[in-house]
């Protein structure tokens, strides 16, 4: 074991403070230790953390090589500046410490592999984490060389980014932190034997760093009057604090966004004021003296505007005065934006009170401060980790129940925490929903990932959530695991209080035949799982309807998406089957569904969720044993080989493989849920344009408040990459919170989540191919596209008889039309149609029919069954025109305005109803209108809306066709592919159009071809 000396100790003790000293003792001790755990030290800002970390870095004897990581490019800078010279200087020492001090990046980590022994490397979590993960063979070598970790400002970043990049090093870790308001740092296994903590009271009281006084100022506007306001109270406060204390002060003005900022520094410019504003948005700004994109080093300017980038890495002790105009919306970062201004000056330590300058109407950076202080009071006290051991809590929590209870009707002990019972033993003890996420599971078949390391992993990545593991059941030869955990929160009705709730959560894992089945009552799947499986198809999951299944619900999204049209719509009916489809169904995908099953003579609705395989049955809760014999049939159906396609999602685009050309022209976000979590580097909410991205060569710029950013988007491993052309660049989100599908950590970087969730709308060279969430659908409307054939309905005359026009031959005087018409055909009740024939039994079953055909007529002709309830609205048309669409248009335009009419609720007379009950005489043809009911118009009409109006009632639209062109001759074009004549398309969009219009009015459309024609 090596051997660890602190080097030049008798020296540096004299430029160190005692509380110095402990720290760096504690450190040294953990370093000799047999400790695998972490160490931690806190210590305020302005205490001189950093003299304590360079220390360690460079006199520790036995610690060759060091890492010292920060959470951002700000901090690195800062450490870096003052462990090379900037400290050195300002205590007058020179010491030899024989180490090089490097900053590490990934372009830079083979070169420092291969350079000199003794070094001190200072980095960003990203970019070790970056290395990591692209060049895996460098970061080893990093590990086999480093000796020790010191972390400094360990809050910033959640374990969950980076704990297991430094748990993956294997080395002694020394966390640093001024503010440790945080839960997770029970992720690292602090050894309690190594926790060193000079608290903020002692600092205080030892009078090494400023108290705070905080001053209310009155602001009577919010707008730009609100900040001219504000900057005049904040310089006259300026001018008396200097004036007191004669003292050059700086003052740091906090805003909520660019624009607040931008206005600010403009009137303090104006204002022949020196000041400087920082903030990302300040681009080419490099001969503007005034603003900055990053925090410059040096600059002599009096007042410092920004917006989250002056919260770390400033340690200079001029800034006495903070202003906030728009308060923090997070403790943390209002902490340490008050600690850049408790840093005393070595030189004049007369000031002893740093302002903290507020609006008079908010008093919660107030009250975040002083409860701070109380919470830091506790922990110094207490002289325990600043994090709350759940596992004990929940222990004390099971303790304090009461053994029995009387609730559900009936009686229930309590729950036992230690429990020793197998798989087999507690099928009946707990309940599940009917729910399951599937996904193909051949990462872990294949042996690349182990099932048992599979649930490691999920339980790892639970417990970085604040959920911990009580009981573990498994059934390792099936492969099998239920897991239950406890998850701890804060009451969320609660503002300025705390009260942990804890809840019992389980999940249930399966891996059965390449598929994985897994469910959580946190309704969570684990990022281990979206990485190393895939969503099932789609056609699998549709084998969980059948045929007879109602669709009550379905979600659909457009597949070219653009701000003129409707990028998704949710459609709701008792039975979405026989609602007509849409001429655009076809460039339409279906994302969710819901509809009625029956199995085994039950009746129970099923949901299911395409994007992220989710199969939800709507039944309560049931035990266990009756959860494991449902998910059991789900499992059977979806591992057969893919069945046909059920009728009903024909109507939409299909899912289909990976198509032969994957290259992006278009690529559009949906951030809707997103985009008020998104920030930039230094904290700051930023804007990412929901637009569509016209994509050239695998590469588009990306629009983030208004500048471009240019990225790459390829396709590779059966999904899509998103890259920054940048490196350096990072948006990430500012707080935990959760979508429909997925959790989402602070901290994560948005690029992470779009590459993990593909939630992103991409369309291919092909026009025709559109990817969504994993899923390539196929956009377009088939050539031999057969949706139409619900509504076709035929007939035929018998022997040789054929329709040969409309309203037959109208120059020989006659009381019938012509037999050879079409209006004879109706007034005949179908004569000449064969038994059997839906026409002719139609006819005959009406107990009113008349021929309202009048020029300007609702129908030609007009039925109602009484009996059936039944009411038809019939629209004739008989031209000599083959393969028109013109003909078509005249019918179809002849049903869709006189819609309004067949619609049950409407209370439109037709014009001229009094002349039903006369004659129809065109030329030399007159006819008796009425054919059957003889009653009159105004009766017959509103038996009509009775009948109507009664919610069994059926309405039908019927268009009536002869001699354009039979069915047989339409089916035929439609064989033919793209080489069908034009005028089949154009006849498709006329026919849908109306039928969903007919469809609009609850009303029954059906077209009828002559076999003949």
């Amino acid at each position: 074991m090596a051997s660890y000396v602190w080097e030049h100790k008798s020296t540096l003790c004299d430029k160190l403070r005692k509380y110095q000293i402990k720290a760096i003792e504690t450190s040294l001790s953990y370093i000799k230790s047999n400790s695998t755990k972490q160490a931690l030290i806190k210590m305020p800002t302005g205490t001189g953390k950093t003299f304590v970390i360079s220390v360690l870095a460079l006199f520790i004897r036995g610690s060759n090589n060091v890492l010292i990581v920060s959470p951002s490019a700000t901090v690195r800078d800062h450490i870096f500046r003052e462990i090379k010279k900037n400290l050195w200087d300002k205590l007058e020492l020179n010491l030899n410490h024989k180490k090089s001090i490097i900053k590490l990046f990934p372009s830079n980590i083979d070169s420092v592999n291969s350079g000199i022994d003794k070094k001190v490397l200072v980095t960003t979590i990203q970019a070790l984490t970056q290395i990591k993960n692209d060049n895996p063979v460098a970061f080893n070598s990093l590990q086999s060389s480093i000796n020790l970790i010191l972390f400094d400002e360990g809050h910033k970043e959640p374990a969950t980014t980076w704990s297991e990049t430094i748990r993956t090093l294997e080395k002694k870790t020394i966390l640093f932190t001024a503010t440790p308001i945080r839960n997770d740092f029970n992720l690292f296994n602090i050894d309690e034997g190594y926790y060193y903590n000079y608290s903020l009271k002692q600092a205080f009281d030892e009078k090494i760093i400023r108290t705070t006084e905080f001053k209310r100022i009155d602001l009577h506007t919010e707008n730009e009057e609100g900040i001219r306001n504000f900057i005049d109270k904040i310089i006259e406060i300026k001018d008396t604090f200097d004036h007191e204390y004669n003292y050059e002060s700086r003052v740091i003005l906090r805003f909520a966004n660019f624009d607040e900022l931008n206005f600010a520094i403009e009137y303090l410019i104006n204002k022949e004021e020196c000041a400087i504003a920082i903030h990302e948005r300040f681009i080419d700004t490099k001969s503007n003296q005034h603003k900055f994109k990053d925090v410059p080093s040096k600059n002599d300017a009096t007042y410092w505007l920004a917006q989250n980038k002056l919260v770390e890495g400033v340690d200079d002790s001029r800034f006495a005065i903070l202003g906030i105009y728009s308060p923090f919306d997070n403790a943390r970062s209002l902490i340490q934006q008050i600690g850049r201004t408790l840093r005393k000056d070595s030189n004049n330590g007369t000031i002893e009170t740093s302002l903290v300058v507020i609006n008079s109407k908010d008093t919660s950076q107030e009250d975040i401060w002083k409860t701070f202080i109380n919470y830091e009071y506790n922990n110094s006290r207490s002289n325990k980790l600043p994090i709350i051991n759940f596992k004990n809590y929940f222990k004390d929590t099971i303790t304090n129940q009461p053994n029995y209870i009387y609730s559900s009707k009936k009686f229930l002990k309590k729950f036992e925490l230690e429990d020793e019972s197998i798989f087999e033993d507690i099928l009946t003890r707990y309940k599940f929903p009917l729910k399951v996420n599937i996904f193909s599971n051949k990462e872990v078949e294949s042996g690349n990932i182990e099932f048992e390391e599979l649930l490691k992993e999920i339980i790892i990545q639970k417990e970085l959530s604040n959920e911990f593991v009580i009981n573990q059941y498994k059934k390792l030869d099936d492969k099998k695991s239920l897991v239950i955990y406890a998850k701890y929160s804060n009451s969320s009705i609660l503002s300025n209080e705390s009260f942990i709730e804890v809840k019992l959560g389980l999940f249930y894992c399966w891996s059965y035949n390449n598929y994985l089945f897994f469910y959580d009552t946190n309704n969570y799947v684990p990022a281990v799982i979206l990485d190393s499986c895939e969503p099932i198809s789609n056609r699998k999951l549709q084998t969980l309807f059948n045929e007879n299944s109602e669709f009550t619900e379905v979600t659909l999204r457009n597949g070219f998406i653009s701000h003129n049209n409707i990028n998704r719509q949710v459609i709701n009916s008792k039975d979405i089957t026989g609602i007509a489809p849409n001429v655009t169904d076809k460039y339409n995908f279906c994302t969710t569904v819901t509809g009625n099953i029956q199995e085994e003579g039950n009746n129970r609705k099923r949901y299911i969720g395409f994007s992220n395989s989710r199969v939800s049955d709507n039944s309560g809760y049931v035990l266990f044993i009756e959860y494991l014999d449902w998910i059991e049939k789900i499992a059977k159906k979806v591992t057969i080989e893919d069945k046909e396609q059920i009728p009903f999602f024909k109507r939409y685009s299909p899912a289909v493989g990976i198509p032969e050309s994957t290259v992006p022209i278009l690529i559009t976000f949906n951030l809707s849920n997103i985009k008020g979590f998104i920030v930039g580097k230094s904290g700051e909410k930023v804007i990412v344009e929901e637009l569509n991205y016209k994509v050239e060569n695998n590469k588009f710029e990306l629009v983030v408040d208004g500048e471009k950013i240019n990225v790459n988007v390829k396709f590779e491993n059966n999904k899509y990459l998103i890259t920054y052309e940048d490196k350096s660049i990072r948006y990430y989100f500012n707080e935990d919170f959760r979508t429909d599908e997925y959790n989402i950590k602070k901290y994560e970087s948005l690029l992470s989540y779009l590459n993990r969730s593909q939630d992103f709308h991409i369309v291919t060279n092909d026009a025709k191919h559109i990817y969504y969430k994993k899923v390539f659908y196929k956009c377009e409307i088939e050539s031999d596209d057969q949706r139409l054939d619900t509504i076709f309905k035929e007939y035929e005359l018998v022997g040789d008889k054929k329709i040969q026009s409309e309203k037959g031959d109208l120059s020989v005087e006659r009381t019938e039309w012509s037999e050879d018409s079409l209006f004879y055909l109706v007034s005949s009740l179908g004569q000449d149609l064969e038994e059997g024939n839906e026409l002719k039994e139609t006819f005959n079953e009406m107990d009113y029919l008349i021929c309202t055909d009048l020029g300007t007529e609702v129908a030609d002709f007009i039925g109602l069954d009484t009996k059936n309830k039944r009411v038809y609205f019939i629209h004739c048309k008989a031209k000599d025109a083959t393969r028109s669409a013109s003909v078509f248009q005249d019918i179809c335009s002849q049903i869709i305005k006189n819609l309004d009419y067949a619609h049950p609720l409407s209370n439109r007379i037709p014009d001229k109803i009094e002349k039903w009950k006369q004659d129809w005489k065109l030329k030399k043809v007159k006819r008796k209108r009425v054919i059957k009911g003889d009653i009159e118009s105004e009766d017959i009409w509103n038996k009509i809306k009775e009948c109507q109006r009664d919610p069994l009632s059926t309405t039908f639209i019927w268009g009536l066709t002869a001699k354009m062109f039979s069915l047989e001759e339409y089916k035929e074009q439609k064989t033919k592919d793209l080489k069908q004549k034009p005028e089949i398309i154009q006849i498709d969009y006329l026919l849908m159009n109306t039928w969903a219009a007919v469809q609009s009015i609850g009303g029954k459309f059906k077209f009828f071809f002559d076999k003949k024609a």
